[in-house]
């Protein structure tokens, strides 16, 4: 069975910039993932992270993202997307997770498969609760991840390497 990380990234101080963090605490709380995932509070972390990501197989980032679209709603992307995307991802972080996952690829083989669930934020200022928007989607996209890693279980294998392209798709 491949490794799969699921890695929380934000900033708990900053309301639904902690997103991402707030969502694997309701993943641990839970408990009924596979003995093959690993959480990662990455928070802020930025490069200091890289180490942890060089055992997976695959990696899915959970963080705030902006795009067109309500509150609470979520986007998932997959490899190249997250570079060719439209979307931007909100980075209060020390390194945002372009170069994050820009070094996964240099510093890997291209066969680690690389999700992102990005949830849109609402509020983004000082404070310690998600918004009632970002708050009411937590479960769904808890329900995303979980099928997200049944799906990569299931599918065993290592994903190609056109999958992490940096061209933007046609």
């Amino acid at each position: 069975m491949k490794k799969i990380l699921i890695v929380g990234l934000g900033n708990m101080l900053l309301q639904d910039e902690g997103a991402g963090i707030h969502i694997l605490d309701q993943l641990r709380e839970e408990g009924d993932l596979p003995k093959t995932v690993e959480l990662v509070y990455g928070e802020t972390g930025g490069l200091a992270i890289l180490p942890i990501l060089d055992t997976a197989a695959v990696i899915i980032f959970v963080d705030a993202m902006e795009f067109d679209g309500a509150a609470g709603e979520t986007k998932v992307l997959r490899g190249g997307e997250i570079f060719s995307s439209d979307e931007t991802l909100i980075s209060m972080h020390e390194v945002g997770l372009h170069e994050i996952v820009s070094r996964i690829l240099l510093a890997k083989d291209t066969s680690t498969e690389i999700v992102l669930v990005g949830i849109k934020p609402k509020e983004l200022g000082t404070g310690l609760q998600l918004s009632l928007e970002v708050e009411k989607a937590v479960p769904e996209i808890v329900g995303i991840i979980k099928r997200e890693v049944a799906a990569q279980q299931k599918a065993g294998r290592k994903t190609n390497a056109r999958n992490l392209s940096f061209a933007k798709p046609c």
